[in-house]
């Protein structure tokens, strides 16, 4: 009995996570949409953005990638230029016009600190998303800004969950099952 239960617990809580990532996966497609909308162009950069050579500038070479998505017209120009000069020509770019630039899962403080040289703060009209599993790094980067934290649900919301999305088609058996 208890290892049935211990069971179905591991299933709320692993159907909890499903669901939530269900949520921000339709909150992505939504805000997608929105981008079409507005005739915002889409740019996803993917992969280990900050590894570069060894000797080389890791916040240049996130930069020139966005750089290079931003105006692909001046691709070589952009590859010909310093570590320096990229930097500071996103920033002016980011200064100049309007972006919003999503930096996902920065990690630590000290990340923040690497790349952090290459967005301006202020004087701009771009935006900066930045989620963290840190917390500590959302209250170091804007202390005033929107931090959402997300919570697990109790039990009762689990259940209410689970009987709305998993099981509300066979509403007599979730029922019984959940009276058993």
């Amino acid at each position: 009995m208890q290892r049935f239960a211990t069971i179905l617990s591991e299933g709320i809580a692993a159907h909890n996570i499903g669901s939530e990532i269900e949520s921000i996966k339709m909150k992505i497609t939504n805000l997608k949409m929105n981008f079409r909308d507005y005739g915002i162009k889409e740019s996803i950069i993917q992969g280990e953005f900050l590894q570069r050579d060894e000797e080389g500038n890791r916040v240049a070479s996130i930069c020139e990638e966005i750089l290079i998505k931003v105006n692909e017209k001046e691709r070589d120009g952009i590859q010909m230029l310093k570590d320096a000069d990229i930097i500071e020509k996103l920033r002016e770019i980011l200064c100049a016009k309007k972006f919003l630039v999503i930096l996902d899962d920065i990690w630590d403080i000290e990340t923040w600190n690497i790349l952090c040289e290459a967005f301006p703060m202020k004087n701009t009209s771009s935006k900066i998303l930045l989620t963290s599993h840190n917390g500590d790094v959302a209250l170091y980067v804007d202390f005033i800004g929107f931090h959402h934290k997300l919570h697990c649900l109790n039990e009762e919301r689990s259940w209410e969950l689970l009987e709305k999305i998993a099981i509300s088609w066979r509403k007599g058996i979730a029922t019984n099952f959940l009276l058993w």
